[in-house]
């Protein structure tokens, strides 16, 4: 992440140097979607023991990005931000072997941290008077930190119900509870995306762009903390994943010249992927060193979309 400021300032001491090809764009958006995070009852097992799934309803996010062309090829770098706010609900479920879920509960999903970060690079191998087409090739990198704060649910447990047998968390016999304990969530997701792109010139003031992406290799890192009735550290698991060709990027971006030095922008994003499987380490305790492997598979999948709007000064 340290090398991402030094960068931009790299390109925009380079940029300045040739009128019109370099440009600076601050963007302010907003996702929407959510993270799914699984335990499974073991590693070759199919059914799940737990379903987390994080809301993003939504997150503010503040970008800037910084744009050099050269001849055929387009070379950037884009930093965000979000903002510390609520985002949506935070559901947590508990399903036995036959897949009846018994402990259900909800909370308020905070950010507590999340940022992105990408490098791209694009070379324009067909233009005509109307159209350009280009390969791209991106590096994509994305943390979340979220809490679930204020939480209630319904437990069908035999711990909780006192009966013999797992009850569903809508049957009468399952307890309700008002005030819940923490969770946290870290989630480090690296995306290598290549696929095309295509702008459509519709006048002198007047552009759309759009781009289809998809990724050979992605990389998932999570953390989850569970913590007790008085919010200090009970638990933790870490879970990894890797994926190929699973992992798929759209967006579409329309552009008005208000003259040679400003452009205003707006669009839409999409971001999605299926469940990956990957290896579970647990701990009672944080440390890189002292996680250790368990019998049981993690997943997480995605569906995250985006609204933006933004300007750019051309140089």
């Amino acid at each position: 992440m340290k090398k991402i400021p030094f960068l931009l300032a790299l390109i925009f001491s380079a940029g300045t140097a040739f009128s019109n090809d370099f440009s600076l764009t601050t963007t302010l958006s907003s996702d929407f979607g959510e993270i799914g995070e699984y335990l499974f009852y073991s590693n070759s097992s199919p059914n799940i023991i737990s379903y987390l799934e994080w809301e993003v309803l939504p997150q503010i996010n503040l970008e800037i990005k910084a744009d050099y062309k050269i001849n055929k090829f387009d070379f950037g770098a884009e930093i965000s931000t979000a903002l510390p706010l609520a985002c949506g609900k935070m559901y947590d479920s508990d399903y036995t072997p036959d897949n009846t879920k018994y402990n259900y509960s909800i909370g308020d999903n905070n950010i507590v941290f999340a940022c992105k970060a990408n490098l791209f690079a694009e070379y324009n191998f067909l233009t005509t008077n109307a159209f350009d087409f280009s390969a791209i090739a991106k590096l994509n990198y994305y943390y979340n930190h979220f809490e679930r704060t204020g939480a209630y649910g319904w437990y069908g447990n035999p711990v909780y119900t006192g009966l013999p047998d797992y009850v569903s968390y809508d049957d009468p016999n399952a307890k309700f509870y008002k005030k819940l304990s923490g969770i946290e969530y870290e989630q480090h997701r690296v995306f290598l995306f290549t696929g095309f792109g295509g702008n459509w010139k519709i006048n002198d003031s007047f552009e759309l762009k759009g781009t289809f992406l998809f990724s050979p290799i992605a990389y998932t890192r999570s953390k989850d903390c569970h913590k007790n009735a008085n919010n200090n550290t009970r638990t933790f698991s870490q879970d990894m994943e890797t994926s190929f060709f699973d992992r798929f990027y759209t967006d579409l971006t329309a552009s008005y010249r208000l003259n040679n030095k400003i452009k205003l922008n707006a669009g839409v994003f999409f971001l999605w992927g299926d469940l990956v499987r990957g290896p579970t380490y647990t701990s009672t305790i944080d440390g890189e060193d002292i996680y250790m492997k368990i019998d049981q598979d993690s997943g997480s999948d995605l569906f995250l979309g985006s609204v933006f709007a933004g300007c750019t000064i051309l140089f």
